[in-house]
């Protein structure tokens, strides 16, 4: 079992790594322990990069058999429709990825878990190729970026598009906005802009009524 924790903590979500909405470490790490199969699945992730295609068979079925629970099928698209079917309210967020999506999710699982086993490296490898890619200076995942992405973004007529600055708390980047999302992003700023004019206000009459509750005890005391 210890040769196997790095694999599923990394595949299961870290962070640097999604995971698996509604799936349990603890429970996996439950299943791992009392099947050799899923010691043997996990055994290669991590040992070479960039992943060979046997290890990401691999790591499928594990997710397959140890993560959904399913051993009847053997494919992601059998496994999405036979719990689709399954469900009595339907819940698009309980199904298993789409293969597209956890292949670049696996190739990821692959890299860290190399890092982690090769703990003593002078240099780490780049990440780019492994599930991530680089735009502009900045890691990003690969899946936004795949044509294999299952959720574009919708097709309009017009191709205008316009540029805004998004600052977070760690970075400044520069977004591309469609001509539905300039309207959008227009009200959310007017709303962001209208709450900051009453916070200020706000804060006004904090202060304002700070000084009187001095002045009035400052008169009570003299008094």
């Amino acid at each position: 079992m210890a040769t196997s924790i790095i694999p599923p903590h990394v595949l299961t979500g870290c962070d640097h790594n999604s995971g698996f909405y509604g799936a349990s470490k603890k429970l996996i790490a439950d299943r791992i322990q009392s099947s050799e199969e899923a010691r043997d699945l996990l055994s290669a992730c991590g040992r070479e990069l960039p992943a060979p295609e046997e290890v990401i068979n691999d790591l499928e079925r594990f997710v397959i058999r140890y993560i959904y629970c399913d051993s009847k099928h053997e494919t992601l698209a059998d496994v999405r429709a036979a719990k689709w079917r399954g469900q009595k309210k339907k819940n698009t967020i309980r199904l298993a990825p789409d293969s597209d999506s956890l292949r670049l999710h696996l190739e990821r699982a692959n890299y860290l878990t190399y890092l982690q086993k090769h703990f003593d490296l002078q240099i780490h490898p780049s990440p780019v190729g492994h599930g991530w890619h680089l735009v502009d200076g900045m890691c990003l995942l690969s899946a936004l970026l795949s044509p294999h992405f299952r959720h574009p973004s919708p097709c309009l007529q017009t191709r205008s598009r316009m540029t805004v600055t998004v600052m977070s708390a760690t970075k400044v980047m520069t977004v591309s906005l469609t001509p539905v999302a300039r309207a959008v992003t227009r009200e959310v700023t007017h709303a962001i802009t209208a709450m900051n004019d009453r916070c200020m206000a706000l804060c006004s009459l904090s202060g304002v009524l700070r000084t009187v509750v001095i002045c009035v005890t400052i008169i009570c005391v003299t008094c």
